[in-house]
């Protein structure tokens, strides 16, 4: 009995996801578009090349550090 009630569950977990799934849409955005909302979420970034002087100020405003280092081109695209 019990084994049933769990197959029940499952089977309306199936179910529910398989009609979830017909409902999703896929937004394509053209490449200008990607650009654009990169370089306006950049521009909010304050970027310096000093982590004693980012480490300072993260101090005094109580921040944490974000470090991001990357290795490769990062010219030629989306």
């Amino acid at each position: 009995m019990l084994a049933r009630r769990h197959l029940s569950a499952l089977a309306l977990a199936l179910v529910s996801t398989a009609t979830f799934a017909q409902n999703v849409t896929t937004q394509y955005v053209s490449g200008d578009e990607v650009k654009s909302r990169s370089d306006a979420v950049m521009a909010k970034i304050a970027w310096t090349n000093d982590l004693e002087a980012l480490q300072a100020k993260a101090i005094r405003e109580n921040k944490l550090v974000f470090w991001m280092q990357i290795v490769g081109e990062l010219d030629g695209g989306l």
